[in-house]
């Protein structure tokens, strides 16, 4: 029986994929498809429609038309449809044109598996490796990446400026109020066998600032005249935002908000993957240890278009003073939104060490009880007198000290060991007590909290965006591969890609292997392999 010859073959030039299959056209349905490569008016319009030609078989791979070579050296696509056996439509890459005589070509093609299966074969779900994520909020995708981050700098930072003026605390063991004497007690959720007083110590002039050191001086005076020196249990000094008036819990100063940076010097990321760790995150130091905050963690606020993360300080006075810096909101959902776990301490605040004049505390200890200490050696009151109290000294006679420690036994003065220990005591170095911490952070004023917006260079931030652009996120999962999810082109690549579709075997597998190997799908032949703009910056490819 004879069937006349129907078949229909496009030729086709400036198709922009080829049978690498890095990159192909995304279709939602076949009337797109057919829209685009049958369509009379649109771009992909074939150059050649040749009709009633005989039979075309798949595998052969050839063919011979009815066209002179030279005419058709710029073609590099085709499609073919039997139509006396069907309606389908396969696509196909020519892969090189022989001359046969004036007015016939032969053709070898390769079937583009991907196009002619692109409706009868079903992707299910397999291990995806990379994609472009259906979404793209700050903290939706944090699975690591094959990408050197290892030029980390320090952008910029801000601090707390909490911790600009000081107090001084000399912890004792107990003082007078009024007539009653106070005995430590709870002070900043701490029990305390001691009790924190509290000086100003840096004025907003530096007057005042003098005039808060003498005061202090003064105490530490009456201390020492009064014999209670050895109630001083240690002095500190510690930022005047956590002394206030010692409440039972601990003091409570709230941060600035923190801005989360969104650019790289001047460069602004299409992907918000590049403002998540660790290519984007926080340093918080505190000069003595330091802590590393993830943005993406956080639950972010947003304020005038800017998003920003909270923290709280809180102070506590003993006798090792310290300040923590607690996130809130940030890797959980804690007790009032503070997550104590990841908190950063900030201690080493300094011991001040004070000076107590010895020969004032064994006058006050001894003058006015010390017995006369009779031992051989004598002198007279002439010769005596005047180089006792030459070596004494004036602050000596005016302490009246003497008179009880003197004894006249037959003229003689028997002085020598009452005289020895207050020569001594007199001419000994102060004795130190505290500890003092030499803490150059304190000394210049500059123990802070400093959040440091670390970053990868901007130079790094480029290349990494153009990276996440044409080859979207680590996925890592098992899933359904997202082939459309983007505005403009989606790559995917599959582990193991599982498909199923009515379609001969081999061509399964062909197409399997290809996801495998990852491909990108666009959705306008116009912008196929284009990544930047005519200026250079990268085209914006936002989920839709």
């Amino acid at each position: 029986m004879y069937i006349e010859p129907n078949t229909t073959i496009k030729l086709y030039s400036g198709i922009p994929f080829d049978n690498t299959y890095e990159h192909t056209l995304w279709f939602d349905d076949i009337v797109a498809q057919n829209t685009y490569f049958h369509g009379g008016t649109h771009a992909g319009r074939a150059k050649y429609t040749l009709a009633n030609n005989s039979y075309q078989r798949v595998e052969k791979g050839k063919m011979r038309i009815a066209l002179c070579a030279d005419d058709i050296y710029d073609c590099n696509y085709l499609a073919f449809q039997n139509t006396n056996y069907g309606n389908k439509w396969f696509y196909a890459f020519i892969i090189s044109v022989e001359y046969i005589n004036n007015v016939t070509s032969e053709i070898v093609f390769e079937i583009d598996s991907i196009q002619t299966y692109l409706f009868d074969m079903t992707l299910e779900e397999c291990f995806v490796e990379r994609e472009h994520s259906e979404t793209d909020e700050i903290g939706d995708n944090i699975l690591p990446e094959p990408i050197d981050t290892s030029n980390i700098i320090c952008s910029s930072y801000t601090q707390t400026n909490n911790m600009r003026k000081y107090d001084l605390i000399i912890n004792v063991s107990r003082y007078k109020d009024g007539t009653d004497y106070v005995n430590g007690g709870m002070v900043n959720g701490l029990m305390q066998g001691m009790t924190p007083r509290r000086f100003p110590l840096d004025g907003d002039t530096p007057a005042e600032t003098q005039q808060n050191i003498d005061t202090i001086l003064d105490y530490l005076d009456d201390l020492i005249n009064d014999n209670h020196q050895d109630e001083v249990i240690s002095m500190c000094m510690f930022p005047q935002y956590y002394t206030g008036n010692y409440p039972l819990f601990p003091a409570e100063v709230p941060v600035d908000p923190v801005y989360i940076p969104v650019k790289f010097g001047d460069y602004v990321p299409k992907n918000k993957k590049l403002l998540t760790y660790p290519y984007n995150f926080l340093d918080v130091d505190s000069l003595n240890n330091h802590a590393l905050y993830r943005y993406e963690w956080f639950k972010k606020k947003e304020s005038g278009g800017r998003l920003y993360i909270k923290f709280l300080t809180e102070g506590t006075t003993s006798a090792q003073p310290q300040i923590a810096l607690i996130p809130q909101d940030y890797n959980g959902d804690y007790v009032g939104g503070y997550n104590m776990t990841e908190k950063l301490v900030m201690d080493d605040f300094p011991q001040v060490g004070w000076s107590a004049d010895s020969f004032k505390i064994w006058a006050a200890t001894h003058g006015g009880s010390t017995a006369i200490k009779t031992v051989g050696g004598s002198a007279s009151l002439a010769a005596g007198g005047a180089g006792l109290f030459a070596a004494l000294g004036a602050g000596a006679s005016a302490t009246g000290f003497l008179a009880p420690l003197v004894a006249v036994v037959g003229g003689v003065l028997a002085l020598s060991n009452v005289v020895n220990e207050a020569m001594v005591a007199h001419t000994m170095p102060a004795q130190e007590r505290g500890t003092n911490s030499g803490n150059i952070d304190v000394a210049t004023r500059r123990k802070d909290f400093y959040f440091r917006f670390m970053q990868v260079t901007e130079q790094q931030a480029k290349v990494i965006d153009d990276f996440f652009s044409m080859f979207g996120y680590a996925c890592n999962r098992v899933k359904i591969p997202n082939r459309s999810g983007r505005l403009l082109w989606n790559y995917v690549k599959t582990n193991g890609c599982n498909i199923v579709g009515s379609a001969p075997a081999d061509e399964i597998r062909k197409v399997a292997k290809i996801y495998d190997r990852g491909i990108t799908f666009w959705k306008s032949p116009l912008g196929i392999g284009q990544y930047h703009n005519a200026d250079g910056t990268l085209i914006d490819n936002p989920p839709v």
